[in-house]
């Protein structure tokens, strides 16, 4: 690090270091003017040199000092070293990244949808002043007790937004000397498809790399992921990701749609604009809140209790019809018994259900009286189906011969 504890930046005595990035170095620093603790960020004196990176380090303090949002970190001051290292202050936040928190594991539903409306809304606030960020992923999301805040506006495009609307469709020309024609700017697995052939970006590109921030929140894992950097660009051009739900049945069915929207490779059938997406999320809280989401894991395990009742009663049904046929065509090939009279009875017993579900009790003996009363025979008489009475100790029991009565 450049700086050692005590050295002084301007008005600013450095605490201590923080971390360092591949632009410059962030310390902890005291303003002794107003007396508060803020971030230093200093562009690495190895960079000092180039007029493209003091452009660049330059235009994220514009770019920052133009948005004011809650979610997005607050710039304070720039300035310069008496050695020409330019710096930038900017409010001192406490936590972690979202990077760190999601090698934890997945997020829990509520939170997730909480960060997604806070990071929409602020991708909304930047796209409505012109700007896109161009390199939205974990790494520049920092978690505080107030929230999400967005940072690293470094490599950010400047853009025309459509009169009355906070989209971004239009790319205007980028300082000169900053980014190469065609380069692809960001970081590889969290880039949309036209910002890997180099095309022009819009509003649309951030959407997409939040949405792969969401999903990455979602399950726990990238969407794409590879050995190689040929083999991510390959996945992010050509493949499609698996749901979320599939990786994680306890999302919503919902979520899966609004995800996989955000995802779409041609950006004409992607969210054209960060409100559209939040209204889409807010819609998913409130219903969440409510209770009225469906999930794979609900359906599996959770059916209506009407529903399910119906479903084990046609399958009862089906199996005595299943099981009387068996019996009718085996008594078509036995030897047929003395025929009956009409002063005998048939008396059809009832059956234990060991299943567990409720839906079977008397299903199969229901069905097969249904079957029986339908039998037709050759000689005067009516055969006639009377289930037994139940008796009080089991259906074990009820397996008995009547006097004067065929069982």
């Amino acid at each position: 690090m450049t700086f050692s504890s005590g050295t002084r930046v301007g008005p600013y005595e450095i605490i201590g270091a923080v971390g360092a990035g591949g632009m410059g170095e962030v310390y902890r620093a005291r303003d002794t003017r107003l007396e508060r603790e803020v971030a230093v960020k200093v562009l690495s004196r190895d960079l000092t040199s180039f007029q493209i990176a003091r452009e660049r380090f330059q235009r994220e303090a514009r770019t920052i000092a133009a948005l004011h949002h809650p979610h997005i970190c607050a710039i304070y001051d720039v300035g310069e070293t008496p050695e020409h290292q330019a710096f930038i202050v900017m409010e001192l936040l406490q936590g972690e990244t979202l990077e760190v928190r999601l090698r934890k594991g997945p997020m829990e539903i509520p939170a997730l949808l909480e960060m997604s409306l806070a990071l929409t809304d602020a991708l909304a606030d930047a796209h409505g002043a012109g700007i896109i960020h161009r390199d939205v992923k974990p790494a520049n999301v920092f978690l505080t007790t107030r929230g999400p805040k967005l940072l690293d506006f470094g490599v950010a495009k400047t853009a025309r937004p459509v009169a009355g609307t906070n989209a971004v469709t239009q790319t205007g020309a980028a300082p000169p000397m900053l980014t190469a024609e065609g380069a692809a700017v960001g970081t590889l697995a969290y880039m949309s498809p036209e910002q890997l052939r180099g095309d022009e970006v819009d509003a649309r590109t951030d959407l997409f790399s939040l949405g792969l921030v969401l999903y990455q929140m979602a399950t726990g894992r990238p969407a794409f992921s590879g050995a190689t950097a040929a083999v991510v660009s390959a996945a992010i051009l050509h493949e499609q990701p698996p749901a979320p739900s599939t990786l994680r049945c306890e999302l919503p069915d919902r979520l899966d749609e609004i995800v996989l929207k955000a995802l779409e490779k041609d950006r004409t059938l992607r969210y054209a604009r960060a409100a559209d997406l939040r209204a889409d999320l807010q819609r998913l809280r409130r219903d969440a809140e409510a209770g009225v989401i469906t999930t794979p894991a609900v359906r599996a395990t959770t059916a209506t209790p009407a529903r399910r009742g119906l479903l084990w009663l046609a399958a009862g049904s089906l199996l005595a019809i299943a099981v009387a046929g068996v019996g009718y065509f085996y008594s078509l090939s036995s030897p047929r018994p003395a025929p009956l009279t009409d002063k005998e009875t048939v008396v059809l017993t009832d059956f234990s259900n060991t299943t567990g579900d409720p839906a079977f009790d008397g299903a199969l003996r229901q069905g097969l009286a249904i079957q029986l009363q339908a039998v037709t025979v050759s000689q005067p008489g009516v055969r006639h189906a009377h289930p037994a009475p139940a008796a009080a100790d089991g259906p074990a029991r009820r397996r008995e011969a009547h006097s004067g009565h065929r069982t």
